[in-house]
């Protein structure tokens, strides 16, 4: 069997990928492009790539036997990951073919800067975003959410462990060994603060709410609403400022 893993950036897609596949003892690969990937894969494999379902990837994944995995995850969180993740690691430019419109240029203000704002209500924020939801009318689609393999990985993950054919008591080892510690120390420090909901504290409340509309059928078709905060920009600032030097990490 090969797996697919294919969502919006930063939605966990190398954590979960990385312990799935470790777990397995699957080989595992990550590209911008499934064209990059080489013509003879593993017959068990991991793939981990953002595209939508296009025409094209649809028949490569058909003619090459993957069953596809997605994950979606707060779109806020999302948003606030990968515009930070952006600041420090060109291969954003590469995401989606260039069209999510990363990076951009963001003052020591974090997401209290105006150009954080622009930037989330943007059509590259919408492409990004989209990703994750586009995939959920797929059929016979594997689907988690980052919250919920957060909050028990056993009872989010153990499912499909054990539709793959691994062995779920193996998973304690694998949350160990792909630690948000881990992850903190990769070359492209893929961990940040493995926290659901940070943007309740990072996203000024009319931020959020001006995002929210922009995507609001993103966010219903994944599954989110939107609680008030009533977080003022200058709180947020604050906020993220107290991060520092770990923001730098999204």
């Amino acid at each position: 069997m090969r797996i697919a893993v294919v969502s919006s950036p930063r939605s966990g897609n190398t954590w979960i990928r990385m312990m799935l596949a470790g777990l397995m003892d699957w080989h595992q690969f990550a590209v911008h492009d499934f064209k990059d990937l080489p013509p003879d894969l593993p017959a068990d494999c991991f793939v981990q790539l953002h595209w939508h379902p296009e025409p094209a990837f649809m028949a490569w994944l058909k003619g090459n036997r993957f069953r596809v995995l997605t994950i979606a995850r707060h779109p806020l969180d999302v948003l606030l990951s990968a515009v930070t993740f952006a600041q420090r690691d060109a291969s954003v430019l590469n995401w989606l073919g260039g069209r999510t419109g990363l990076p951009i240029d963001m003052s020591a203000r974090g997401p209290a800067d105006p150009a954080f704002r622009r930037y989330c209500l943007s059509a590259g924020a919408a492409e990004l975003l989209s990703v994750s939801a586009q995939w959920l009318s797929v059929p016979n689609l594997l689907r988690l959410k980052y919250e919920a393999v957060v909050d028990n990985p056993h009872a989010a993950l153990g499912p499909i462990i054990a539709a793959l054919g691994g062995d779920p008591a193996r998973l304690d080892t694998w949350l160990e060994n792909v630690s948000l510690t881990y992850m903190r120390s990769t070359p492209t420090q893929h961990g940040w603060r493995g926290k659901p909901g940070h943007w309740t504290e990072l996203i000024a409340s009319t931020d959020a709410v001006r995002i929210y509309w922009r995507h609001r059928s993103v966010f219903q078709r994944l599954g989110y609403g939107l609680n008030p905060t009533y977080l003022s920009r200058r709180r947020a600032e604050a906020n993220w400022h107290a991060l520092a030097p770990a923001a730098a990490a999204a």
